[in-house]
């Protein structure tokens, strides 16, 4: 009777560090053998990283991009200006510098203001239309 043994898979990569209870890491390991957390040509991005999580913890992360870019919050009166923080948005999410769900939330609420901001532009686009047409009435009238 033949027993068929199904092959074992081949063991999966490791981090090459230990752990400081002196485990192997389990962790997967990148190009250079060591995983994110043990990574030595990684220190800095390592640190930015556990930054940005504290603050994110902390709900400060938002206030802490605006202090690096030295800005605050900006009056949003045109579309031209709604796109422009549109804009700065984007580049802060895809850089990493601001949460992704601040981000949404951000351009969310853009594009609600930035169609009441068209509304609103239309509106006084209206009234000045009707404005000039009940002149013109009134000049007729009078002649």
């Amino acid at each position: 009777m033949k027993t068929h043994t199904k092959p074992k898979p081949e063991p999966k990569p490791i981090c090459k560090a230990k752990t400081r209870h002196g485990t192997p890491c389990r962790m997967k390991p990148g190009a250079s053998g060591y995983c994110f957390a043990h990574d030595p040509e990684r220190d800095a991005a390592r640190t930015s990283a556990r930054r940005r999580g504290g603050l994110r913890r902390a709900g400060l992360l938002a206030r802490a991009v605006l202090s690096e870019d030295e800005a605050g919050p900006v009056e949003l009166r045109t579309p031209d200006e709604v796109r422009g923080l549109l804009a700065a948005t984007i580049r802060h999410a895809q850089t990493g510098r601001l949460d992704c769900r601040i981000a949404a939330t951000v351009g969310s609420l853009a594009g609600v203001l930035l169609r009441a901001v068209e509304q609103g532009e239309l509106e006084t686009r209206l009234a000045a239309i009707e404005a000039a047409l009940a002149q013109g009435q009134a000049q007729r009238g009078a002649a």
